[in-house]
């Protein structure tokens, strides 16, 4: 079997996974291995089969082909590591992920599309070659302001995972508790579904193809402030975006989304295809 080739300056992933040693290149964070969900039989028209190509064919002799980069931004309070599961998937089909973290709760909406951005810029990514994006949660939000600011000239596709592009049921909940009001930090105009935040609301129609995935399996809570179906945290009607090319509906929760292989799948095959599997 050749040795797997290394064919980006963003770094590798593999060596820090395996061994646990070593430094990331400065701006890049890789998380940590996740674990999928069971999967239930299918249901309506929007959910896709549990099924797809092997995202880990080790014993495959032949290279993926180089399909460019992909930044993977994770969701609001989480962390690089949460997104370690999706770039292990994708890299093996052939991405390059590249995986900046930000300040979900103390910066504002605003800051944090200026940080992304200028962590891209300084990369180069997108000035050559075609550069994808995922977001999980308000990383879809970030994701989508992060092209509208730089228009990279090779942009590709995007996923946007468990995104409230309509805003979060929970967040209006927790806006509406003087308690539970400083859990959203300064994140919380971009939450909820009555925002008015130009970063947002002035954005134009993307141009490019968005891939939605929403779940409809919620942990179990005693709080019954979400309309159904949705993932604990975000309902699927709230996942749509004017303008989408896809969307589907997968039986998962909002915070195990980027560790589930079906979401992976999902991912990686509209990344290539521009579609979801069916």
């Amino acid at each position: 079997m050749p040795p797997r080739i290394d064919r980006t300056p963003l770094g590798r992933i593999d060596d820090q996974e395996e061994t646990g040693r070593g430094h990331a290149p400065p701006g890049l964070s890789y998380p940590a291995q996740g674990h999928g969900t069971a999967q239930r039989p299918d249901h309506g028209p929007n959910r896709a089969p549990d099924r797809g190509p092997d995202l880990s064919p080790d014993d495959d002799p032949t290279p993926p082909p180089d399909r460019g980069a992909v930044v993977l931004l994770h969701g609001f309070m989480g962390a690089p590591w949460t997104m370690r599961a999706m770039g292990r998937a994708l890299r093996a089909q052939g991405f390059r992920p590249f995986c900046p973290w930000y300040e979900s709760w103390a910066a504002p909406f605003d800051t944090i599309v200026a940080r992304v951005a200028a962590a891209l810029e300084k990369r180069g990514i997108g000035h050559a070659g075609p550069v994808h994006f995922v977001g999980h949660s308000m990383g879809g939000l970030i994701a989508r302001s992060v092209v509208e600011r730089l228009q990279p000239a090779g942009m590709g596709h995007m996923v946007m995972i468990g995104t409230p592009n309509g805003g979060s049921e929970l967040a209006d909940f927790c806006t509406g508790q003087r308690l539970l009001r400083p859990l959203l930090g300064r994140a919380g105009p971009a939450l909820v579904t009555q925002r008015r935040l130009p970063a947002l609301d002035g954005l134009d129609l993307p141009t490019y193809p968005v891939g939605v995935i929403a779940g409809d399996s919620p942990l179990p809570t005693p709080l019954r402030v979400m309309p159904h179906p949705h993932d604990g945290k975000v309902s699927v009607a709230s996942t749509h975006l004017a303008g989408e090319a896809d969307h589907v509906t997968l039986p998962v929760s909002h915070a195990i989304m980027p560790f589930s292989p079906a979401v992976q799948r999902q991912t990686a095959h509209f990344l290539t295809d521009g579609r979801f599997l069916r």
